[in-house]
This record gives C-alpha cells, sequence and structure tokens, in this order.
C-alpha cells in the first residue's frame, strides 16, 4: 500500500514535472536564441523592481502580502510592455516548438484541472479557445492574452489599481 501511494503522487506530480521541464527548455532556448531582447528586459526597471522585491522578501525586510502585491502589479506591467511584446515576438520566431508545447502542456493542464479552474474563469475560457485551434499556428497575441489570464488568475487578488 505504501507503494500505491508514492505512486499516485509521482503520478500526479507528473504534469507539475513536465511543465517544469519545458518551461525550463524554453527559456533556454530564449535566452540562446533572444538574448538582446532577454537583456532588455531583465534590464528595464520593473524587472529590476522585481527582483529587489524577492531580496527584500527573502531578507524578511517585507511581508509576503506585501511582496505578493507589489510582484503582481509589477509582473502584469512587464507583461504588457513593448519589452515583453518584442521578446514573444522572437520567442515564437525563434523557439516556436518549445512554446508551442509549453502552451499545449499549460492548456491541457487547465482544461483537465476542474479543482482549481472553473469553467466560467476567463482563463479556462481562454484555454479552451486556443485548444480548439490547436492545428493553428499560435499567434503572439494568443502568447499575450493567456499569460494575462493566466497572471490574473494566480494574483489577481493582490493587484490593486
Amino acid at each position: 500500500m505504501v507503494l500505491e501511494k508514492k505512486l499516485n503522487i509521482k503520478k500526479k506530480a507528473d504534469p507539475i514535472l513536465n511543465l517544469l521541464n519545458l518551461l525550463v527548455d524554453l527559456e533556454k532556448c530564449t535566452k540562446e536564441k533572444c538574448k538582446n531582447e532577454y537583456t532588455k528586459q531583465e534590464k528595464a526597471a520593473d524587472s529590476i523592481a522585481i527582483n529587489n522585491l524577492r531580496e527584500d522578501l527573502k531578507n524578511k525586510k517585507i511581508t509576503m502580502d506585501k511582496f505578493l502585491e507589489k510582484f503582481s502589479k509589477l509582473k502584469h506591467n512587464i507583461l504588457k510592455s513593448e519589452l515583453r511584446h518584442e521578446l514573444g515576438k522572437c520567442q515564437l520566431d525563434k523557439c516556436y516548438s518549445q512554446t508551442k508545447n509549453l502552451i499545449d502542456a499549460t492548456l491541457s493542464n487547465i482544461l483537465s484541472n476542474s479543482k482549481i479552474y472553473n469553467k466560467d474563469e476567463p482563463v479556462y475560457k481562454l484555454a479552451k479557445k486556443i485548444s480548439n485551434y490547436k492545428d493553428k499556428k499560435l499567434t503572439y497575441q494568443d502568447l499575450k492574452e493567456l499569460d494575462i489570464a493566466s497572471h490574473l488568475k494566480m494574483y489577481g487578488k493582490y493587484i490593486k489599481n
């Protein structure tokens, strides 16, 4: 019975491990093939502010709630920025297969996880819409909409206007 529990845990963890592996592959490709765009985004004020926030949290200078509030707003700004647009376009152009694999796995995770994602939520509806076009080529708009909807699903409650 102990073995069954371990196998069940492993089976449940596989989609997450798969997503993490796909994310690592995409990041590696993006850093190599979109180096200029990646570097510009890393050096942007919001990215630097996020890194500083992480340090403040690590050094216990801010609370987790304050971190999440500030992080959420900064990350949302990044996702809507022109620098993110440039990086996303390059990513789709030069790392398409890695991006497509990650998006497909993410969509599958969203659509098969009804305990976390309600069918009436924007991120679920968007995942459903994009998955209906599985055979078409992904556009930057698809990528942007999914990034923002996913971000708002995870951090929306912390974003204060």
